[in-house]
């Protein structure tokens, strides 16, 4: 025969494993239901694809930096030179950083990674 405290803590192990097995259920449902609402796939990007920004930085601020003439993304939401898609003989090189790889106040000729790019080539 069993002692009422072993029927207590099989009471609470039963209502444990139900507060986790709900917990498990909701979480999946507000996944499905999220897909739902949105349902296609957006890929991260820094920039919206095909845009341009030009900054004009004031000199006393940043001294030796010329209003650039912009800095253009690519369709697909990148800064950089549009990629040929017959040509796979071409080397990319991905920078991968913060405001100095960005280099956000410079035409993309002067930026580093560009001109790591045409050094490379």
């Amino acid at each position: 025969m069993s002692t009422p405290r072993k029927r207590s803590r099989r009471r609470v192990g039963i209502r444990f494993v139900s507060v986790l097995f709900g917990l498990a259920a909701a979480l999946v449902f507000g996944e499905v239901a999220f897909r739902l609402v949105e349902p296609r796939e957006t890929p991260y990007r820094v920039w919206r694809p095909n845009t341009g920004q030009v900054f004009h930085p004031r000199p006393e601020v940043m001294p030796g930096i010329q209003a650039p003439p912009g800095s253009p993304s690519t369709r697909s939401g990148w800064r950089a030179r549009e990629v040929n898609a017959g040509d796979r003989t071409e080397y990319r090189i991905l920078a991968i950083g913060g405001s100095t790889t960005e280099c956000l106040y410079l035409d993309d000729s002067k930026a580093w990674p560009f001109l790591l790019e045409k050094s490379t080539a």
